[in-house]
């Protein structure tokens, strides 16, 4: 019998290795090491990490299912970067029954949605490139109606005009801490009431849209107040409740239709120069 060799291409490889972010997906040990020698021995010495197939690669391996086509199981979603304690603990035939195919594609989703996360994390704290910075916000006063003398001034005036600026302006900073995907949920609920002309969506939309076992990011958006979820719990097909937009962030949708800027600039560009 003809064994099928581990023929992984350099881009799976190049995206395990990254989604490992150095680390055993079962044991989290590090297994990636930097070296500053230039001596290709010993730069194999740090690093101790091993390609492990989910599903066997061959007849007799661990875990082999002959309904497998032999080309997919060098492909990325079935291999798992491992140290060799872990490679060999999942392999053993006595842990076949705690080591099955669906406990190990549990184990690799959860680790590697964790690494994108984090990735995610770092890219968006990162101020170079993160975000434009807000200045004067001169078109936001003037949207306003905040009277000219008083620009200079802000800070101090009680005004109620004042303190929905400063309102609108800590929403705007909000931003900075929505992840991407909370970032491009927001920009899809302002697409859907833009295009209605409504400050309010139904959550069977949220359900069309993405589905409610994703209610997290939902959570994320009304703690970070740019939409009510209050009566969510309430909500069922048969009586639905609506999704509110806040009203900070309908003023300042109000002001990207009125100035004629792109949901994209603000949401996801984070160019908080639009407003100076």
């Amino acid at each position: 019998m003809t064994k099928t060799a581990h023929s992984y291409t350099q881009k799976t490889l190049k995206n395990l290795l990254l989604l490992s972010g150095g680390s055993c997906e079962m044991c989290r040990n590090q297994i990636i090491f930097v070296s500053d020698s230039n001596d290709q021995n010993d730069k194999q010495k740090y690093n101790i990490c091993e390609i492990a197939h989910i599903c066997g690669l061959n007849k007799n391996s661990a875990r082999y299912d002959t309904s497998k086509e032999k080309e997919s199981l060098n492909n990325a979603d079935n291999l798992m970067v491992l140290c060799p304690s872990c490679h060999k603990k999942i392999d053993k035939p006595e842990n076949k029954e705690l080591y099955t195919v669906s406990k190990l594609m549990g184990l690799k989703k959860t680790f590697e949605d964790e690494s994108i996360e984090q990735m995610i994390h770092v890219i968006n704290k990162t101020d170079i490139g993160g975000f434009t910075p807000y200045k004067n916000g001169k078109k936001l006063v003037s949207f306003l109606e905040i009277p000219a003398e008083e620009i200079n001034d802000l800070n101090d005036i009680k005004d109620d005009s004042i303190c929905e600026y400063k309102e609108l302006k800590n929403t705007i900073l909000s931003l900075k801490d929505l992840n991407l995907t909370s970032r491009e949920s927001l920009l899809r609920i302002s697409e859907a009431c833009l295009k209605d002309n409504e400050y309010e969506l139904s959550f069977k939309y949220w359900d069309s849209a993405y589905d409610l076992t994703k209610v997290d990011i939902l959570e994320t958006l009304d703690s970070t107040n740019f939409i009510d979820i209050s009566e969510f719990p309430d909500d069922s097909w048969d009586n639905p409740t609506y999704m509110q937009v806040s009203e900070d962030w309908c003023a300042l949708l109000d002001f990207l239709k009125t100035y004629e800027i792109p949901l994209e600039q603000l949401i996801m560009q984070r160019d908080f120069s639009i407003f100076d």
